[in-house]
Parts: C-alpha cells; structure tokens; sequence
C-alpha cells in the first residue's frame, strides 16, 4: 500500500488518504477567458449590512440552545436533541448516533440527521435503504419563507456544515436565509461522509453511485421534507412545506452547481430557483483546458518558468538514459519511470484552485509556488549531465524535494510512495477507500482528464501526461463485477444530454469565476453562448474569482473584498425577485426576515419554459472544456473531486 497522497477535489478542498500514488489520485478543476459581469447597482452591496449576523459570540452562543434543530421522525432519525429543562425536549434527544452501517451522527448545532433513502430508486427488486445524512438551521425561519437546499456534492457534508467552510453559519446560506426569512440545508450526497449506501466500495457496489439516482434523492428529500420539529410546532398551516407551498431553491458549486442546475431543469415541480456556482454542467474526457487559464491568469514570471522548466524536462527524460537518470536524480526521483516522474512534477498545478479571497478558507500553496520557483539564480551554473537548463528548473526540483517528497513520503520509499504499483494496490474496496468515489464518476459519467494539451499548444504540465496513462486506473480500480462495469469511456453523453453548455430554465441562476480552471466546462464557458443578466435567469462572472468564490462569507459582509460583496448582493437582490414573482402570482410565500415579500397564502408556484438544446458531449472537442472540483473533477491521475 502507498503513503499519504494528496486528492483535489471539484470542492476544490485538499484531503490526505491513504491511496496508491499521489499522481494517480488527483482530481480535476475549471476556467478561462473573461466574460464581462453584468453592471450592479452602487447601492446593493449596502444592502449586506442588513444580513450580518447580529450578536457577540456569546449571543450567538445563547441562541445555540433557541435555535437547536430536530428531524422529522417520519422522514429521519435525528443526531441532535435540544438541551433544556423541559420534558419535552428531553424526550426528543436522540437514541442513536451511528445508523446501521456505523455512521457516526455526531451532535453538532445544525446536525447531522438522517433521511430514510432509498437505495435505488428505479430497480424494484431492491428494498434497502440508507441514511442521507443532512443538516438543518432555521433561525431565520418565517412560516412560508424559502428554504435554500445546499448540495454536498462529491465530499463529506460536514465540510459544508462546520466551522472550517461555514457555508451554513455565514456563507450563502446564512445570507439568504436572513434575507428572505428562509431555512438552510446541506443535503449529503449519496455514499459521500456518512451517507454510506453500501458495506463496501466495490464495482457493484457503487453501481448506485450515477446522476439519475443522486438527483433523485434530491427530488425524494423534497417531496418527503423532513420538517424540523421546533418548527413544526409552531406552524400556522401544517402543509406549508409541500413544493406547491415552499419555495424551494436548489444550491450548488462545482459539480454540485451542476446537479443544481439540473435539479431546476428535470424537476421545476419541486424545485422553485436553482443556483449553480461554478456548475460543471458540460462533461468531456479529455481536459486540458483545465491548465488555460492558470497559463493565461498566472503570474507571467512564474507561469514562464513554468514552461521553460517543463519543456527543459520533457526534453531531458527523451535525449538519453544518462540525461534522463540525471534529471531523476536532480529530483531525488530516480526510482520512477518516466509518467510517475511527471505525475509528481505536475503536483504544483493544484494551488490554483484552491485559492479564495478568504485566507481562513483557500491555500497559499499557489503563492508559495510561484515565490520559490521564481527565485533569481544564474543560469550558467544551471546543468544537468552537461546540458544547460534554465535556473528555474534548479528550483524546481529543490521545491519538489522540499515540499513534495519530505513531507509526503517522510519513509523515503519513493516507489511506494509515487509510483503506479500492480493492479492489486486498487482492490481494497472498504468504506474508508473515499478516493473510490469521485474516481468512479469519472469513470463512467463525467471524465475530466487534466492531461498535456496535443503538440503546439502551451503546456506548464509534461507531455507524459497523456490520456491512455491518466485513464488507466479505470480498468485497474474497477474490475467487472456481476452486476455492473465501468463503461470503456466515461458516458459523457448522459450527463451532457442534461443541458450542457446550452442549460437553462426559467429562475436558473449561474455564478462563475473569471479564472476558475473548471469555468471551461460550465455554462460561461468560451465556447458556450454569451449568456445576458436578467432576474430570471440571472448570471454573474465574478472578477479575478476561482471556484466557487460566492459561496463563503464574512460574518460582517461589509468586510468582504468589493466583488464578493457584489456577487452576494446580486443574488440577494435575484432572489428577491423571484419571491415577489411569486407572489405577484398569487402564491404568496410569507414575510420576509429584515426584507418583506409580502404575506400571501395561496399555494403552487408558476415554472419557466427555458430550453436545452445541443449535447456536445465529445471528448476531444478542442474548444470544449471541462470541469471537476474535484471541483471540475477530473479526477485523477495526471490532472484530476469536493466540497
């Protein structure tokens, strides 16, 4: 078994597992061109001021208690019973904390609580159930108000809910929940954190793991919605959370924002507004526009540096035995043939996504990177086996030997660590084999392969890095089983007759960096069509913005950099809108917290027509673009996941 190695998701988060090489197991990302954002009003990001969140921490600590949340017992079993001294609310604490595959249901603030969900929804024959964990906060709540459901996408939930990436407490979630008199939750995705579907991870086992039975989930968990039950009993009108009562809208980012996207699309009846933040709705198998815009947004010393050294190595590897041994050795990377040997060096790429405006939430890896790749040093003393190399190449492989191998392989065992071993290293098919997952959706759904680009086209990656190598650990992970194979190629043709670039729906929002490496693959894309900013649908390219940038935030808005102060007033300001839309229509949805929308009973609420033509699925589409996470997910190997 290999050493720690590091899996970047579409979620765009960095996760140690114990996997079989860090090059094999490295998901995808998204991004390019800039797009012009739509012109905001001066005065909205003023409007913030009204949703921070009020309060010193020890208020905030006293509501704890005021605004603890229970699952429907009909729907769920709940994780978290409110702490009082009435009789009550003893009798609500829960029984259990680990579901019957062990998940562990820790007591937190929100959650998490588990939905009663099917395995599969569309095989008859099977009768079992899991338990979709999920999280709840309904302080904000006003009977009628929308609720705002979080997709977990590809990571565990608890990334979404807890204090690391508090989505929940003061990101998006807090934000429009607060401004509309809403409730949040993040629902987990199947097989994801605890939701375990299975007792393993093998190929048939993971034949549930697809976009059909994953957005149906969704679909069930609305059409049974689990209403907290502090806030069942104070309900005026006991229906009210039926769809044609309850706004419901439907967030995401990355390949979460996809599903978002989706959700609005194939199920208008239950889902009110979708918003899809960096949404990967376009899938393909060959990626490498994933590296386009790191080359054209990048710091130019640095992303020069880059493709001198790359091509230096690339050139060195194929002259002969003797440069190619010495370069290995100039790394401390003699033991790994020539793709494993490029897998590492490709490990740098991965700070770009993990950038954010927060420094509590991105990574400074990129920044680091680029200082010391780019630190002057005299070419002439620059050489391998005799061969002139540019300085940055030195620093390279000082930066490799200094970050990359010393803290990731402390046992200095560089083939276990790093290089593709027997197809048996793949087999281990347990519960805590999470690399399994995303992977497999790569495999046979999405694709997003980060590989070289072809001949004549700018490359900070080595042209080693080919498809046939990055797809390989397909056939190896997932042998046939009885029930299911891993398709030759990922389908990308059932995600991408989903919409594509070309999705779009009444009430269907998308958010999008400028320089996000999976913007290739969503519906901003170059090669989509230019989308206009309307309410309805709504649009917004954020400035100089990475992966999913709208979705965290300040507990003061107002201390937000300019353009996420911007993005997070346009969405509050679109979300209004659609609220006073519907009720405009008759279907009032309640009062608004600290923003009216008027008080309405009325039931039901209109869907748009909107239209999705066109699948562009191919693979090699040269224009196209792909996605991950991770966050684009791409998964793996040589450019690949989320949350």
């Amino acid at each position: 078994m290999k050493t720690t190695a590091l899996l970047l998701s579409l979620a765009a988060s960095v996760q140690a597992f114990d996997a079989v090489s860090h090059r094999r197991l490295m998901n995808a990302q998204i991004g390019k061109e800039v797009v012009a954002a739509a012109p905001i009003a001066p005065e909205l990001p003023a409007k913030l001021a009204a949703f921070a969140i009020p309060g010193d921490d020890a208020d905030k600590d006293a509501d704890k208690d005021d605004q603890n949340e229970d699952g429907d017992s009909n729907n769920g079993d709940e994780s978290q019973g409110k702490e009082g001294d009435d009789k009550d609310a003893a009798e609500e604490k829960p029984k259990k904390e680990k579901d019957q595959y062990g998940a562990d249901i820790t007591k937190t603030r929100f959650g998490p609580f588990c939905f009663d969900q099917k395995v599969s929804h569309f095989d008859e024959g099977e009768k079992r159930t899991f338990c979709q964990r999920y999280w709840v906060d309904s302080q904000y709540y006003v009977e009628g108000g929308p609720v705002f459901i979080l997709d977990g996408g590809e990571t565990d939930g608890a990334n979404r809910a807890d204090d690391s990436i508090p989505f929940m407490e003061q990101g998006i979630l807090q934000i429009l929940s607060n401004a509309t008199g809403g409730m949040s939750v993040i629902l987990e995705h199947r097989y994801y954190g605890a939701s375990y579907v299975t007792e393993d991870l093998s190929t048939d086992n993971l034949r549930w793991l697809n976009n059909k039975e994953s957005l149906e989930d969704s679909a069930e968990f609305i059409r049974k919605f689990p209403v907290p039950k502090d806030v069942q009993k104070k309900l005026k009108n006991k229906d009210v959370f039926k769809p044609d009562c309850t706004p419901y809208i439907y967030y995401g980012g990355s390949y979460a924002g996809a599903r978002a996207a989706f959700m609005r699309k194939e199920y208008p009846d239950l889902v009110f507004g979708g918003i899809g933040s960096s949404g990967v709705t376009h899938a393909q198998v060959y990626y490498p526009e994933y590296f386009d815009p790191i080359i054209t947004y990048g710091e130019p010393a640095c992303i020069k540096a880059m493709e001198e050294s790359i091509a230096s190595v690339d050139e060195l590897l194929d002259k002969s035995a003797e440069t190619n041994a010495a370069l290995k050795k100039l790394f401390g990377l003699e033991a790994l043939n020539d793709v494993d040997f490029a897998g590492v060096l490709q490990y740098p790429t991965g700070g770009w996504q993990g950038q954010n405006w927060d420094p509590a939430v991105g990574s400074t890896d990129w920044a680091d990177w680029c200082r010391a790749l780019t630190v002057p040093r005299s070419n002439a003393d620059a050489t391998v086996a005799g061969m002139s190399v540019p300085g940055s190449l030195l620093n390279y492989a000082d930066y490799v030997r200094d970050e990359i191998i010393k803290p990731s392989c402390p046992s200095g065992d560089i083939q276990g660590c790093f290089a593709e071993g027997p197809d048996s290293d793949y087999q281990n098919t347990s519960l805590s084999q999470t690399w399994r997952l995303w992977q497999f959706q790569v495999c046979t759904q999405w694709g997003y392969f980060q590989v070289a680009p072809k001949p004549g086209k700018r490359t900070i990656v080595s042209r080693k890095l080919t498809l046939d190598t990055a797809h390989k650990i397909c056939k190896q992970a997932y042998p046939p089983g009885e029930h299911f194979s891993v398709p030759a190629w990922p389908d990308v043709h059932e995600t991408n007759s989903r919409g594509s670039y070309y999705i779009a729906y009444d009430r269907l929002a998308f958010i999008d960096g400028e320089i996000d490496p999976w913007r290739p693959v969503t519906p901003n894309a170059d090669v989509a069509p230019k989308r206009n900013s309307t309410t309805s649908p709504p649009n917004w390219i954020i400035p100089g913005g990475v992966h999913h940038y709208d979705e965290n935030g300040l507990k003061d808005h107002l201390k937000e950099p300019k353009q996420i102060q911007e993005v997070h007033a346009f969405m509050v300001d679109f979300v209004h809108k659609w609220l006073e839309g519907k009720d405009d229509e008759g279907h009032g949805h309640g009062n608004g917290h600290g923003h009216g929308h008027g008080n309405g009973n009325g039931n039901g609420h209109g869907h748009g027509n909107g239209h999705d033509n066109g699948n562009h699925d191919g693979w090699e589409n040269g224009k196209g673009h792909d996605k991950d996470h991770g966050n684009g997910h791409g998964n793996h190997d040589h450019g690949d996941h989320g949350n």
